[in-house]
């Protein structure tokens, strides 16, 4: 029973495959989202968005939270040219008043602490370095520091090593280095 977002969500991608390819999967497991009782399984949500922010294709994880169409929403006008003029120069937000109000609340300091990121990656050479490990070296708080590497990978700053090290909870983290 696919639920009639996924057709768009596909779309939007340019087909089921284009959507895997963005994801980093195959386009089998993509297609098991279409007979999904509950559509597309929690985890794959953030990755889609940050695929569709790579592909200007402007998707918050709430709106792949809404499974039937009665309660999709779309995302408040001008959010899509607000992603695209500005991210990752300034914080993104979702499609949300709050989110908003975050993403404006950190934009004074967002480019400092960008350089603070980009600097303690830098430092950690071909070793690389995880946000843990950045907030621990920086000191700044984990919820500050995570959104800064997205940032500066959108921006071609840092990319994965390809390396994993564990992080706080004891899950992979990837190890990023300078680009």
């Amino acid at each position: 029973m696919s639920t009639p977002i996924i057709p768009q969500i596909f779309a939007a991608f340019g087909g089921l495959s284009k959507l895997a390819e963005a994801v980093v999967c195959n386009p089998s497991t993509v297609h098991t989202w279409t007979t999904a009782k509950k559509g597309i399984p929690r985890w794959w949500r953030p990755l889609i968005v940050e695929a569709g922010y790579k592909l200007g294709v402007p998707l918050t994880t709430e709106m792949l939270d809404y499974l039937d169409p009665g309660r999709f929403i779309k995302p408040p006008k001008g959010y899509a040219e607000q992603i695209a003029s500005s991210y990752p120069d300034s914080p993104g937000y979702q499609a949300t008043d709050t989110s908003k109000a975050a993403a404006d609340a950190i934009a004074p300091s967002a480019p400092l602490k960008r350089e603070v990121v980009l600097k303690a990656v830098k430092a950690a050479g071909t070793r690389g370095i995880t946000p843990d490990e950045t907030a621990a070296k920086t000191g700044l708080n984990i919820l500050t520091v995570r959104p800064r590497f997205t940032e500066l990978k959108m921006a071609g700053k840092i990319t994965d090593s390809g390396a994993r090290r564990k992080n706080g909870n004891g899950k992979n983290a990837i190890v990023w280095i300078a680009a």
